[in-house]
């Protein structure tokens, strides 16, 4: 997520919607985040380096189109659509 730019506040409550899900089912997947940076393909492939089983993300319109134009090796929903479609969206 993008955290520390103009879509902080956006990021902050979709962090803390996941987190309040994660408490009612504790046994549930551990929760990492990651901030999205100026890389957000970099972000994802560190995510599926430290063992992510699903990616939730990213968040803006450009980040997904260059997730969506790539192969996904894991489940991943991205918080967004490209402009215009493309790929696996």
């Amino acid at each position: 997520l993008p955290y520390g730019d103009q879509l902080d506040d956006i990021a902050q409550a979709i962090t803390i919607g996941i987190v309040a899900g994660h408490l009612h089912d504790p046994a549930g997947p551990e929760l990492r985040f990651y901030d999205s940076g100026p890389d957000a393909l970099a972000t994802y492939h560190n995510a599926i380096a430290d063992g992510a089983a699903a990616v939730i993300g990213p968040l803006q319109k450009a980040e997904v189109a260059a997730l969506a134009a790539k192969p996904l090796p894991r489940p991943t929903l991205a918080l967004n659509s490209p402009d215009p479609p493309v790929g696996q969206v």
